[in-house]
């Protein structure tokens, strides 16, 4: 460590404090104002003398019972690795809360208690869906600085690192029609709930208008929002495109909530998935890690091997990213409103093999 240029005293000098706030800033310990202690840590650290203290964030999920499903829980479990790493390395301590748990106080209460454990930072899950929002302001207000993290920017104006849902749809439809496709449809998925539809379908349109070639209203379906199991969202779609005189040669998939019954036979009777499908060029936007849940259902009842294109969101590059942009604003004045886009990539699965694809910008 750096010899220090100032010592404790000039440091309460030059922060208009005494030497023991300075000395509970350093420990951790005491009760100030949140200006005050940031003033104290930055003057600290100008000085180079370092807290034996660190305030660690808080990485908020939702209800805890949507973890139950563990198709869900694999992309949290990459994002906390790359949180995890990037606080490791700052000797910051990173916990894991879940809201929404059952309690005498509710939601605002289980933040009041949070709050009081002097949290340096938060990382909201965008999952929390509508109460990002309300979560990220009761903290910024505090002084704390919050960044969500996940599909889709869910509180204008707080710091944010997001997938650029954008721009991987627009590659994903440039990559087909570089290969030579002029009838590309869409596939859409709770156009109403999810707010990286439209992203999607925009960076779609976008793709097709600068090659000159038209946006067919008959190629953009919506599959069902539902998830009944005698139901395939995704074949019903792909049977409305289908069942056109000029049907479409190549699909963009916008979510792969209904993309399972696009890559495998829909039960053990069908042992191959029908031609008309098998001969589509699909590419699909994996929202959740496809080969961990349905790749080891396809080894149980021996389905093929299924070879697919996916655009595969890097979930610990989230976490990296995300755990960045706190620690600046842990560390400076800095107001929030950042957004941080991360582009996902253009992959070929062919069983458990991947191999990247080209994607013209």
């Amino acid at each position: 460590m750096a010899t220090p240029t100032l010592t404790l005293r000039q440091v309460a000098q030059q922060a208009n404090v005494s030497v023991a706030t300075v000395s509970y800033v350093l420990s951790g310990k005491g009760r100030m104002a949140p200006e005050t202690r940031r003033k104290v840590e930055r003057l600290l650290r100008e000085a180079g003398i370092r807290p034996r203290h660190k305030r660690y964030p808080v990485f908020y999920l939702c209800d805890h019972r949507e973890f139950r499903d563990m198709q869900a829980c694999n992309p949290f479990l990459q994002l906390y690795d790359g949180l995890n790493a990037s606080f490791h390395q700052a000797e910051i301590t990173l916990r894991v809360e879940f809201l929404h748990k059952p309690g005498a106080g509710g939601l605002r209460g289980q933040l009041e208690q949070l709050h009081a454990a002097r949290v340096g930072g938060v990382i909201l899950d965008s999952n929390l869906r509508d109460d990002v929002e309300h979560v990220g302001r009761f903290f910024e207000q505090q002084k704390v600085p919050a960044v969500q993290v996940g599909h889709a920017v869910r509180a204008p104006g707080i710091d944010a690192v997001v997938v650029d849902n954008f721009g991987g749809a627009h590659g994903a439809v440039r990559h087909l029609i570089d290969r030579g496709h002029t009838r590309i449809a869409t596939i859409r998925w709770n156009v109403g709930g999810d707010p990286a539809s439209s992203k999607k379908y925009a960076g779609y349109t976008c793709a097709l208008n600068e090659a000159g070639l038209p946006i067919r209203p008959q190629y953009v379906v919506e599959s069902p929002f539902t998830k009944e199991d005698h139901v395939l969202p995704g074949r019903v779609a792909i049977e409305r495109l289908l069942s056109l005189d000029e049907p479409p040669t190549a699909v963009f998939v916008e979510n792969s909530f209904i993309s399972p019954g696009l890559i495998y036979p829909s039960d053990a009777t069908e042992r191959q998935l029908p031609e008309p499908i098998a001969a589509l060029d699909i590419v699909h936007f994996e929202a959740w890690h496809l080969e961990w849940v349905e790749q080891v259902m396809a080894g149980k009842l021996n389905y093929p091997p299924r070879r697919t294109k996916l655009l595969r969101i890097n979930w610990e590059e989230l976490g990296h990213v995300a755990a960045k942009r706190l620690l600046t604003r842990m560390e400076s004045d800095q107001q929030g409103g950042e957004v941080i886009q991360v582009v996902p990539r253009l992959i070929q699965v062919e069983g458990y093999e991947s191999t990247p694809l080209e994607v013209t910008r």
